[in-house]
């Protein structure tokens, strides 16, 4: 399949329409968040990988703070692949991290949005590649910039009275993948690992 893109920066790819279109829904929908869909494309397979298609196309709008029920699928966790007002970022900027920026800051978006419009039409093309940011081996700063983003949508979601389930399941499974990495490698005696241990242990007890 020929597939016509733009190159952002190394890793990431935009179709040629993809501006025009999340305008176009945001306008139409009167819309402050517009969530396109992606695709992919892997380096070692050279291969492009596709989950939505033609037949899939629509626009599905969400009021109030509806959009979070779907919140814990990968297409609407990260930043890019959207188009947002302006004015949503009036108090929120990105932490200033080598990773998982996005994860502070995509829930306070969504939250703070009245209408936002799921745009299912492959837009966005993220490409997976050996020695990229998030395919390489975790570091402690990594691990510990995931701990806090995760624990950072939590209180989120908890200040704005909403369901915490999707979250506390993500934040669970996140530690426990965690905490096993940093034991397979020896790196016991770590604040991190210690952290981990003891939210896990609140996590069991509550």
């Amino acid at each position: 399949m020929k597939v016509s893109v733009i190159e952002l920066v190394p890793n990431h790819y935009v179709v040629d329409r993809y501006l025009a279109a999340l305008y176009q829904a945001a306008l139409e929908q009167d819309a402050e968040v517009v969530v396109g869909e992606y695709f992919r494309y892997g380096d070692a397979e050279k291969k492009w990988y596709y989950h939505v298609f033609e037949k899939d196309y629509q626009v599905a709008v969400y009021e109030g703070n509806t959009f979070l029920s779907k919140y814990n699928q990968i297409v609407f966790t990260p930043v890019w692949g959207k188009l947002f007002k302006a004015t949503l970022f009036e108090y929120i900027r990105f932490p200033a991290l080598s990773s998982h920026e996005d994860n502070f800051v995509i829930q306070k978006l969504y939250l703070k949005a009245n209408r936002i419009a799921y745009l299912v039409d492959n837009l966005y093309c993220y490409r997976t590649r050996g020695g990229s940011t998030m395919h390489s081996d975790w570091t402690l700063e990594k691990i510990a910039n995931n701990v806090a983003s995760l624990e950072e949508k939590y209180f989120d979601l908890v200040l704005a009275n909403q369901d915490t389930a999707g979250i506390r399941g993500m934040y669970h499974y996140g530690l426990v993948e965690h905490k096993k990495y940093l034991e397979e490698r020896a790196l016991t005696d770590t604040a991190i690992y210690l952290k981990i241990c003891s939210r896990l242990e609140l996590l069991a007890q509550h």
